[in-house]
């Protein structure tokens, strides 16, 4: 039976997939932040890491534009900055002791910069092969990737995993 709009039958697709070789991962990187639904999508990162046998890199990002300031650039107030370095120590703390527990090869990194630039720069530099963000289920008007989740799709150059994070999943 063809494929609509195709010429290729089930059997050679089968024969495709039979002879396809899928590398599996062995670098994964995960943004996680201070929230709930980061913590759940670190377990998910773990569980992949343990799956694949691969190295796990955690990424934390304290980011240097203030939330009520997104579109006029850095922060200026540093009472702000100093309170999300304190709670992004506290982030990478976490990881680490989630990693270590997990008994997994991996490492976590902070960082301070606009996140999603920041993480790419890490993908691109460690050589992952997938990489794992996070997004919150959203209602009405929200309805969407967040800003960080959108912007990795958009210029992630390796495999994405976006996890839902939601009260149904």
């Amino acid at each position: 039976m063809p494929f609509k709009g195709s010429d290729e039958t089930w059997e050679s697709f089968d024969q495709h997939i039979m002879g396809s070789t899928v590398i599996p991962y062995r670098k994964i990187i995960v943004g996680v932040d201070h929230t709930t639904a980061s913590a759940m999508v670190l377990q998910r990162a773990i569980q992949l890491a343990k799956a694949f046998s691969a190295k796990l890199i955690v990424v934390h990002v304290v980011s240097t534009i203030h939330p009520l300031e997104i579109k006029q650039g850095p922060i200026i107030d540093m009472t702000y900055l100093e309170f999300m370095r304190a709670a992004g120590a506290d982030v990478i703390n976490s990881a680490k002791k989630r990693l270590e527990e997990a008994g997994l090869d991996g490492e976590v990194i902070g960082a301070e910069g606009i996140p999603s630039k920041e993480i790419l720069a890490i993908v691109e530099e460690k050589g992952a092969d997938l990489l794992i963000a996070g997004s919150k289920e959203k209602v009405g008007t929200q309805a969407h990737l967040g800003s960080v989740s959108k912007a990795l799709s958009e210029k992630a150059k390796c495999s994405l995993l976006i996890e839902k994070v939601s009260k149904n999943c």
